[in-house]
């Protein structure tokens, strides 16, 4: 055990977030310790969930403990003392992380991997009548429990997950196949449900041509009623409001829309980018610090600007792992170029997937069995190491 001496005049890392870029520095802490260096992970839940397969969690494929990653045993397996609760403020002169609740902690180095808040107020009744989808660490409980209200005797038939991007498009096909899978069980015609998928943009935009018109095929043939190019901006008990002046029946509305920064960022005197996330150099930097470092979806590298998605966390942990101990020793972070072209892979609800890299798309189980095969070795691989 370090002796307070030895403490005092160690360097401190302190990680806010357990986010995909995060675990990954854990796990190369504990496969190979950094001489000197004193973590600190500040966390708001104690498992961490790999957004990959939350799709599959929903669909009834995965169970909970199969796409989480335990961050109380992951922490202890890198020497790395956990704090369970939520920073809300950083004093980058004194180099304090404040925390609700609980005394501030100093830093030597700062790593922010929080994630993202949803930007509900953006849709009047948001607050008061949909399930956000964001943050995904707090969304399963609040799925299971809507499951639980729609397999009711009278429970809500009527389905609606607003965003026309990945996530909402494999949210409602997991939605679908899970309560028709187990509508019969509970005495409920599966075809008593009705499903939509809203945005205020067209389907799957990021995506080539040929996998949006995979993604519209799948949808057609799942009778998932699809509104693209018309915004939601009422949301009521029973009802969604969009743009043109429509209104459909929604007994559940869930949101898998654009998300926000946390809120506390524009107090820390921190660069950030015009949306408010944290403005980072490509050595993963906050801008204007060297000491700082923020990765995942709370943050753009602004030269190398890429959507909010789980892949390019992912591929920064390799980077920031790196950059972190470069700094420990007292020598400079190294730019990172994230991918221009990568393979995404969604699911279709039932045990097969759209993949999707360049130009090209596909269509089929074994697109599945090869997201399943990547999701799963992703978080058995950190589980392992905190056993």
């Amino acid at each position: 055990m370090r002796s307070d001496q030895a403490v005092n005049a160690a360097r401190r890392l302190v990680v806010i977030g357990g986010g995909h870029a995060h675990v990954a520095v854990l796990r190369s802490l504990a496969l190979r310790p950094e001489p000197g260096l004193v973590v600190t992970l500040i966390a708001k839940e104690l498992n961490a969930p790999y957004s990959g397969m939350l799709p599959g969690y929903v669909a009834g494929h995965y169970d909970l403990d199969a796409c989480h990653i335990d961050l109380v045993r992951l922490a202890e397996s890198a020497n790395a003392r956990l704090i369970h609760g939520e920073a809300n403020g950083i004093d980058t002169t004194m180099r304090r992380v404040h925390i609700l609740g609980r005394p501030s902690i100093a830093y030597n180095l700062l790593s922010i991997d929080t994630g993202i808040t949803p930007a509900i107020d953006e849709i009047s009744g948001a607050r008061a009548h949909a399930l956000a989808v964001k943050p995904v660490s707090s969304f399963a409980p609040r799925w299971k429990a809507l499951e639980a209200r729609a397999l009711a005797p009278h429970g809500p038939r009527s389905i609606t997950v607003v965003g026309t991007g990945a996530a909402g498009f494999e949210l409602v096909l997991a939605i679908r196949f899970r309560l028709r899978d187990v509508a019969s069980r509970h005495g409920i015609d599966p075809d008593a449900f009705h499903f939509a998928l809203v945005g205020s943009g067209p389907l799957l935009p990021s995506h080539n041509r040929r996998a949006r018109r995979l993604a519209a095929r799948e949808l057609a043939a799942a009778r998932v009623e699809l509104i693209a190019e018309d915004a939601a901006v009422e949301i009521g008990a029973h009802c969604v409001r969009l743009a043109s002046g429509r209104t459909i029946r929604s007994d559940a509305t869930l949101l898998a829309t654009k998300a926000a920064a946390p809120a506390w960022f524009a107090n820390t005197g921190l660069a950030l980018d015009p949306n408010g996330f944290l403005a980072v150099e490509p050595t993963l930097q906050v801008k204007g610090q060297t000491d700082v470092f923020a990765v995942g979806d709370c943050a753009t590298v602004v030269e190398h600007p890429r959507e909010k998605a789980g892949v390019f966390a992912v591929r920064q942990g390799p980077p920031l792992s790196r950059n972190i101990r470069l700094c420990a020793q007292g020598r400079a972070a190294e730019p990172f170029r994230p991918q221009t072209h990568f393979l995404t892979l969604m699911t279709c609800g039932d045990k097969r997937a759209i993949a999707a890299r360049g130009p090209f798309a596909g269509i089929g189980a074994w697109a599945w069995r090869l997201k399943d095969r990547i999701d799963r070795s992703f978080v058995r691989m950190y589980q392992d190491t905190a056993q």
